[in-house]
């Protein structure tokens, strides 16, 4: 009764499951720069998704977006999240060394730092895609950019902490270092 699917035919099922399917496998983040990339090349062309050669990369880019907008969420919830997602790298990590296996990037808990790597994906991977995605929709930039924004000036005023603690570390040592000879 409640399977929406029901009324497809067997050959428009099989178009869905592959499209979900090309979606999903569209948010790993190995393809973040060619999937951005194409994207941007298309949509200089034409902002008509049928002049495209792929419409599926628009798709695929909103699918992907959606996994990485968290930190455009109002700011308590976008910190939420990034130390959930904090949270789950570090186990990877713990899990890697503990196999003895290379620590995979931000997921060594005592080399990574979460204010300097949330605004690194803030500038380097959130707001590049959707300023992108903006051209198509530009309900975003009133919508999501703005608590982006918000969100990316929390942990850039954090990294200013965390660099004013470290340099204030780094002089005590070099002082205690000088008193000692």
């Amino acid at each position: 009764d409640n399977n929406f699917l029901d009324c497809l035919s067997i050959d428009h099922y099989k178009d869905l499951r592959r499209m979900v399917i090309q979606m999903v496998v569209g948010t790993d983040m190995s393809q973040h720069f060619a999937s951005l990339a194409q994207f941007t090349s298309y949509l200089a062309e034409s902002t008509n998704l049928r002049d495209w050669p792929d419409p599926m990369t628009a798709l695929k880019l909103v699918m992907h977006a959606s996994d990485i907008s968290n930190p455009g969420k109002p700011e308590k919830w976008a910190i939420a999240w990034a130390q959930l997602i904090v949270d789950e790298f570090s186990l990877q990590g713990d899990l890697e060394k503990t196999l003895g296996m290379p620590v995979s990037p931000l997921c060594d808990r005592y080399q990574n730092t979460m204010p300097r790597s949330q605004l690194g994906f803030i500038n380097l991977i959130v707001r590049p895609t959707f300023e992108a995605l903006s051209e198509l929709l530009p309900a975003i930039n009133e919508e999501f950019m703005p608590c982006l924004e918000q969100t990316r000036k929390c942990w850039a005023e954090r990294v200013a902490e965390l660099e004013a603690l470290e340099t204030k570390n780094k002089e005590q040592a070099e002082t205690a270092t000088a008193e000692k000879k």
